[in-house]
């Protein structure tokens, strides 16, 4: 049975949980990573096609679609930081798409990244999802409440 709990983190701020049969994505990711590309020594590449040419659009009941672009954006980290290339465009969408749009934790993105032996730290994941999260337009309703200066 699925069932999602909440719960008070530190600062009142409340996080919802999945439990049950499934797992937490960030645990999902995590999970099939450490077991697809780590432990058969594959290329993120080759699990990306595996995914992808899944039949159906779910990937062991997510939305393969989606996964498909979390596992995109980890490449596109990985191919920056092997290449030890300064920080991009390229780079920070993707570490801002994992961060703010599929909403995993820093330490989540930071350990997905330490099983490929990249390391970036939780700092620089929270600074860059923090520039492109001001860069952002704020929306008409904010604006109109605060008269456009916060």
């Amino acid at each position: 049975m699925k069932q999602i709990v909440s719960y008070k983190m530190d600062g009142s701020l409340s996080a919802q949980v999945l439990v049950g049969e499934n797992k937490t994505y960030d645990q999902f990711v995590i999970d099939d990573i450490r077991e697809n590309i780590i432990s058969q020594n594959k290329p993120i590449i080759q699990h990306y096609n595996i995914v992808m040419t899944s039949v159906g659009t779910k990937y062991q009941g997510r939305n393969k679609f989606l996964y498909g672009k979390v596992l995109e954006a980890i490449g596109v980290i990985l191919d920056y930081k092997r290449q030890h290339k300064r920080n991009g465009i390229e780079l920070k969408t993707a570490i801002t798409f994992l961060h703010q749009d599929i909403k995993l934790a820093p330490n989540t993105i930071q350990n997905i990244l330490n099983l490929f032996k990249v390391e970036i730290g939780i700092a620089k994941i929270l600074d860059i999802s923090a520039e492109a999260f001001a860069e952002k337009q704020q929306p008409t309703w904010l604006q109109n409440v605060y008269g456009g200066v916060i």
